[in-house]
Parts: structure tokens; C-alpha cells; sequence
């Protein structure tokens, strides 16, 4: 069982009142239905603001294709705030070209999928070369969608666009290097180690969760 966490942000209330007289909150998650989900769980900045549900109980949710809905929490402050998250417990990745829902070719879709396949295939056998390589081209397969040029390019017109902040673009810069030491002309160059796989994953998944759409 693998677990990863999803940011609740934006959330909307349905239009509809039950008979309380309390509505549900609705997040939209549009990367969740590639997950083969097991379990979900909530986690709150301010846990302490549910003690109106009485004995630390929390709103029930539920998930429902790419949405996450906060039963019965109109009203309550602490839904509206950054800091929620949604903790997803799951089997693995049931369909690779779900993660990117914001592709509007269905074939380039379908070749992301396969490289983020191929790179967390990588990840999890501690090729850490081969998933650096791999996950730089989802990456650039990402900001294609709304820039021209090389991978270079892409980093730097999507940080002028605030599509990615300048640390996430200094972070790519420095995997696009390590992603050309492939070229066996440049062998004295740095080769990627875990230490920098860890990394390069850690904004590799934040990327992949981010709202494209």
C-alpha cells in the first residue's frame, strides 16, 4: 500500500440545504481518479475548531470520481482555510494518463502516462538516472502544453508566467543538466545519486498534483 497527500484548496458549497440546514464542501482533485484508492482520511490545520462535532469527531467525506466532499461543514471557517489536506492510501496508479487530465491530445496524453509509468517503475528500483530522465520528460511534456521551445525555454517562460515559481525553476534547470549528462561526450559531469532523486521527487509529485486545468 503506497499513500500520498493531496492539498484542499478552493473548495465550493453545493447549492443544495439538508434538512439541518447545513451543505457540503466539494474539492476538485482532477488527478484522483488515476489512483486505485483504499482508503482516504482527513487532516486539518486546526483539528481543535471540531469540537462542536463532539469528542474530536470530524465531518464526514466522501470521494466521488475527481471530487472530495466535507459533509455537513457550512458555516465552518476552518473548511474555507488553506492547511486541509486529504490523505489517499492506494494500491498503485490504475490508468498512468489519468495524472494528466489538462493534455488535450489524447495521445500525447498516453505517452506522459507512459513516461511517468517508466519513472516511478525507476524510482522504485533505485535507477536513479533513469527516473531523473524520466520524470524531466513528463515535466516537459507538462509546461509543452502552454509554451514553445526546449526544455530551457519551457522552465523559463513558465516561471515569467508564475506557472512555477522561481525555486521550482531553478530546481528544473538543475535537473535539465543533470537529465544531458546522458550524452556520453559529457561523462565528467555530475551523475545523478539518490540524494538528488529525492529531490528532484519531491517536486516531481507537487508538479503532477498541481491544478493545470
Amino acid at each position: 500500500m503506497k499513500t500520498t497527500v493531496f492539498e484542499l484548496t478552493g473548495g465550493s458549497f453545493r447549492s443544495f440545504y439538508n434538512t439541518q440546514g447545513a451543505q457540503d464542501r466539494v474539492y476538485t482533485i482532477p488527478t484522483l481518479p488515476a489512483y486505485a484508492i483504499l482508503t482516504t482520511s482527513l487532516e486539518y490545520h486546526d483539528p481543535g475548531r471540531f469540537d462542536e462535532f463532539g469528542n474530536g469527531m470530524s465531518p464526514r467525506h466522501s470521494v466521488d470520481n475527481d471530487s472530495v466532499i466535507i459533509h455537513n461543514v457550512s458555516g465552518l471557517p476552518d473548511m474555507n482555510s488553506d492547511g486541509n489536506r486529504l490523505i489517499v492510501h492506494y494500491a498503485g496508479i490504475r490508468d498512468y494518463s489519468l495524472l494528466f487530465p489538462h493534455i488535450n491530445n489524447p495521445e500525447k496524453q498516453m505517452r506522459l502516462g507512459q513516461f511517468a509509468d517508466e519513472a516511478d517503475r525507476a524510482f522504485e528500483s533505485s535507477a536513479w538516472m533513469s527516473f531523473v530522465i524520466m520524470s524531466s520528460a513528463v515535466v516537459e511534456g507538462l509546461l509543452s502544453e502552454y509554451f514553445k521551445g526546449k526544455f530551457m525555454a519551457l522552465i523559463q517562460q513558465a516561471e515569467a508566467e508564475n506557472l512555477i515559481s522561481t525555486s521550482e525553476a531553478e530546481s528544473l534547470q538543475t535537473v535539465r543538466l543533470v537529465r544531458n549528462q546522458f550524452h556520453t561526450n559529457k561523462y565528467s559531469g555530475v551523475f545523478a545519486d539518490r540524494t538528488l532523486a529525492m529531490d528532484v521527487f519531491t517536486l516531481y509529485d507537487r508538479l503532477l498534483k498541481r491544478h493545470w486545468i
